[in-house]
């Protein structure tokens, strides 16, 4: 690594612009990861990041510094707190937050999983023999909608299978991913999912997994 580095967030390495309200900018300088995030006046935690990546609070630490506006921060103790332009901050998982003002907010963390947690997905992978064929197909009709509805994409859905080392017990795999791990885990513990998931239960054999991934 060279003694001195330089990156500019002009030509940021990472940029997301995918939620509402929010765009997050990041640099890997001297190995660690820098994130700029701009938050629009109105924007707030609970409301344009929750639908995305789920959950009751975030679940993020936060350590950075704000240049310019103001954010105020809620934590699940009661402690609530506003930084403004000027200050250092951080904050502990399980929080909620929002910009207070008409001005954006601008901040520079230094360590948190404002990118990292925000964007890793979260997959649902099903190792599966159908017993039932002609049963089971009321389930394939049924199931995929509801998976889009909470974000869900069928990115493996059979096909051919050459295990290469211990055991696979059957023989279909579904790998579905999702937004985010506890996007995931709503739809598996949906009350829309509820009545077809039995479907597949009742026509079906399977392990099941859930995994937050990269």
């Amino acid at each position: 690594m060279a003694g001195v580095e330089v990156k500019t967030f002009d030509k940021a390495d990472e940029v997301n612009d995918n939620f509402n309200n929010a765009k997050i900018e990041a640099v890997k300088v001297g190995n660690q990861r820098v994130m700029k995030l701009t938050l629009q006046p109105g924007w707030k935690w609970s409301k344009d990041i929750k639908p995305t990546v789920g959950g009751d609070s975030c679940q993020a630490t936060h350590l950075g510094v704000i240049v310019s506006g103001a954010v105020c921060a809620k934590h699940n103790d009661g402690t609530e707190m506003t930084y403004k332009a000027g200050d250092a901050y951080s904050i502990q998982p399980g929080h909620d937050g929002w910009v207070v003002g008409n001005e954006p907010a601008v901040v520079y963390e230094f360590h948190g999983m404002w990118g990292e947690w925000s964007l890793m997905p979260g997959f649902v992978i099903f190792n599966i023999e159908i017993k039932k064929p002609e049963e089971y197909k009321e389930y394939v009709e049924k199931v995929t909608p509801i998976a889009k509805k909470f974000g869900g994409e069928y990115i493996v859905r059979g096909g051919e299978t050459k295990v290469i080392e211990g055991t696979w017990t059957y023989p279909r795999t579904i790998i579905i991913k999702f937004p985010s791990y506890e996007k995931a885990l709503e739809w598996y513990d949906s009350e829309e999912y509820k009545p077809i998931k039995q479907i597949r239960l009742d026509n079906s054999v399977a392990n099941g997994i859930i995994i937050k991934g990269a």
